[in-house]
This record gives C-alpha cells, structure tokens and sequence, in this order.
C-alpha cells in the first residue's frame, strides 16, 4: 500500500515502455512498427527501512545495464527513496523482457525486485503464386509458359503475430496496386488470399519476371506490419541475328554491306536462348531462300549458342529477314484443385532479324591471255598464261586502260563505271601467232556492279614446208 514503510530491506520495480526519451511512459505495454526505437523506464522505489549505496541491473534481454552504480537509495521515509534511469533501443519483433534490479550495502543489507515490459510488433507472411486459372490459388512460386499467355497471381497472407490487424493494402510490381486501405479483421494466426477476397489479378506475360509482391497490414493505432514475396513467369525467348560478309566459312559482324555484282557472299545465322528453357526443335524461314530449318531437332540450353551458314550469289541489291522459331516443353506442376498433377505443355520462343547487301556500282574486266596449244579455243589444264600480252581496255567516254599481262596470263581492270568497252589484245612476245577465240577486239556493256572476264587464245602459226627442187 502506498505510504507504507516496510521493516527490513524492500524495494519495488517499475518497468515501462514507449516513444519519449524525455519522460517515462505510463504504460508497461506498447504496440509499434517493427525496426521502431522505444524508450524503457526502470523505477526503483525504496518500501523498506534499510538505506541502500549500490545497485546492480539487469535485462534478460537488453543485459547488464547498471553494475555498482553508486548513489544512495534512502529508506522509505528518507529523503530520497525513488530512483530511475532510461534506455532506448530498437525493436524488430514482438519483445517481453524482464528486468532485476538489486539494491545493496557492501557486506551488507540487500533487495530486489523485478519487472517486465512488452512491446508488441504486429506481423504478417505473404506468399505469392501464379497460376493459369483465375478463381484458386495455385501453389506453384514458378511456372513456365509462352509469349502471350495470361497468368493468374494468388496472394496469400497470414497474420504471425499476437494482435488482429485492420488495415491493408496489396501493391505489385508486376501488375501495380491490387487495393490499398482495405479494412479487414485478421486476427492472430488468421489466414486470408486474394482469391478469398474476390480480387483476379491476371497478367498477360511476353517476356521472363520475377516479380515482388508487397502485403502491408496495421493495427488500430497505427502500427504496420509489412512483408513481400516474389513469383517467377518463366517465358522462352531467344535473340536472333543475321549477318553477311564475303569471307568463306566465316560468320561476318556487320548485316549492311557492299557487294558486285556476281560475288559471292555468306549469311550467318545465328541463335542465342536468353531464356531459361531448352528448346529442342528449331524452324527458320528466310525471305530470299525460303525455308532453311523444317523441325530440325537440337538442343539449345539456357544460354548456348547455335549457328549456320549459306553461300549466295549477288545479282542485285537486295535485303532479307529470316524468322527464327524455336519449341521446347515445359512441365506445368500440380498446384491446385483444378490441376492435380503435373503436366507438359509446349512452349514457343521466336525472333527476327535483316539483312541489306548493296550492289556496288563500279564493275571490273578481266582478261585471259593463255597459249592455245591444240587451237580449239578454250584453255585447258596443260595450256599456260602467255606473260608480256599488252590488253587495251577503251570507253568511249574515258581515257583508255593499258596493262600487261604477267606469267599467270591473267590481268584485271577494277574501279570501272557501267558502260560500253571494248578490249584488244598486242601480243609481240608471240610473232606469227594467231587468235583462236577470234575475239580481238572485244566489246562488252558493263552493268552496275559487274565483274567480267574473257579469254583469249593464241597458237603459234608454223611455216608450210615445199618439197626440195633439186637442179
């Protein structure tokens, strides 16, 4: 009873808790968000007739907080019989503490008294699901589907912590706010989905994510409970390129380029998978060629690479596409009522790419020269290069060309505009030689971009051999 002096040594301990570091709360209750600071009082009140000079104090929770501290603790009816210090710190979760605070005389009377505190933190523990049908809650965290497909997520909290909740509100990075100040009672250990609530919350899904959920819930006065939860939607997907170059057997970087006419270029086809599916069969169809791949089966696992070539003549400016789809399958776990075991399902990943190859504007003309040994015209593997051959290249609007041919027999005129030339061969390395290919002079119209030769053919003409005249 308040005002009464107990004989002998008798403390009692005061323990509250709450928000002010400048006075002591009355309450030894609180309820607050977690990772809040509070403010704990200990209040030691002398009842008895000893005086005390020292005192020890300890938290089962927050640990020696006074050792020997050294002030004079009066008896009951003395002049200082009440003493009390204060100690903030900060909560993550639902705390009772209790606090011993023993007052005493080296060799010499002692009291203590204990006390606790509570600090209440509300708490909550979302799951979120995705699912392909709209009015359950799947229990799968991850599916895997195709480009285009709708997915339905589930959402799925329970109230983990020792007070009911009031308020709520739902966002979702995939989908963006689901509800927000919703009142509902969730009481301790209660737990309630979104499907409960009515709430469809459905996604038409073209690429891979991996979504963050976030539930939060709060009390009466205020205080919030938060949690967050992820699912994965898994879609196939692949990167497509086409490039094209003029090395042979090499994939090129550029998918602009170039070429003359009659050149022979290579377009490299190549597939990445960026998704997390193998695909098993592949189709590719190209603009210019038509169908290169018709389910042609290979494995292609996350992140590997595949590729092929084609060999093609240029003729004219022209650019292509290739449309690239690639298939696989997919298992579809069980995970609700309306899906008690697990199933495969086909999945499809496609990508496109183009190509521009340039017809060049400036044509070329190679001369052949070659000894035609058997006469026929037409140089043959045992018929050589005739070396020192002068080739006139002339254009009616352009200076003529002069070059002379070396031990190969071949000489070329590169750099030249599309028009009428006409090329003639000298041949002074070969007196008394004649043409075979009857082609000197030689006119051609050269087109954009063109690249022509001719051959021409030369045999030595021998002398007739008379009979003797004898005299």
């Amino acid at each position: 009873q308040a005002g009464v002096i107990l004989d002998g040594p008798h403390v009692v301990l005061t323990k509250t808790v709450g928000l002010d570091h400048s006075t002591c709360a009355p309450t030894s209750a609180i309820t607050v968000s977690a990772n809040t600071e509070v403010v704990y009082c200990y209040f030691i009140t002398n009842i008895g007739s000893e005086d005390f000079e020292l005192h020890n104090v300890v938290d089962d929770r927050l640990g020696l907080l006074q050792d020997r501290a050294a002030f004079d603790l009066t008896a009951g009816d003395g002049i200082q019989p009440a003493a009390l210090f204060t100690v903030a710190t900060r909560i993550t979760q639902t705390t009772q503490n209790l606090a011993t605070w023993t007052a005493y005389v080296e060799d010499g009377p002692s009291a203590s008294a204990s006390a606790s505190a509570l600090v209440n933190v509300p708490s909550i523990i979302l799951t979120k699901t995705v699912g392909l049908t709209p009015d359950e809650c799947w229990q799968t965290p991850t599916l895997t589907v195709t480009s285009g497909a709708v997915v339905y997520y589930c959402y799925t909290v329970q109230n983990s912590g020792q007070i009911p909740l009031k308020l709520h509100a739902l966002t979702d990075e995939d989908v963006g706010e689901i509800f927000g100040q919703q009142e509902l009672d969730l009481a301790p250990q209660q737990v309630i989905s979104s499907v409960d609530l009515g709430r469809v919350v459905s996604q038409t899904v073209t690429h891979s994510a991996t979504g963050k959920a976030v539930w939060i819930a709060s009390t009466t006065d205020g205080a919030e409970a938060r949690a967050e939860a992820q699912a994965m939607v898994r879609v196939p997907s692949i990167k497509v390129s086409k490039t094209v170059g003029t090395e042979p057997s090499k994939c090129a970087d550029k998918a602009e380029i170039t070429a003359q006419a009659n050149e022979q270029v290579v377009y490299c086809y190549t597939v990445e998978n960026t998704g997390q599916v193998t695909l098993t069969s592949h189709d590719v169809w190209d603009s210019q060629f038509g169908a290169l791949l018709e389910d042609s089966h290979f494995d292609l696992a996350p992140g590997a690479i595949g590729l092929f070539t084609i060999t093609a003549e240029i003729t004219e400016s022209i650019q292509t596409s290739v449309t690239w789809v690639a298939h696989g399958t997919a298992v579809i776990p069980a995970g609700a009522a309306t899906m008690p075991t697990s199933r495969a399902i086909s999945i499809t990943a496609s990508a496109e790419a183009e190509t521009y190859v340039s017809l060049g504007t400036l044509a070329s003309f190679t001369a052949i020269v070659f000894r035609d040994t058997n006469g026929n015209g037409v140089q043959e593997s045992n018929e050589s290069g005739l070396e020192g051959a002068i080739v006139t290249l002339q254009q009616a609007t352009a200076t003529q060309s002069i070059l002379t041919v070396d031990q190969t027999g071949v000489v070329t005129f590169d750099g030249l505009a599309p028009g009428i030339y006409t090329a003639t061969v000298k041949l002074d390395s070969l007196p008394g030689s004649e043409l075979t290919t009857h082609n000197s002079p030689f006119s051609i119209d050269l087109s954009k971009g063109q690249k022509a030769q001719e051959s021409f053919g030369y045999r030595t003409r021998y002398p007739v051999w008379l009979p003797v005249i004898r005299k």
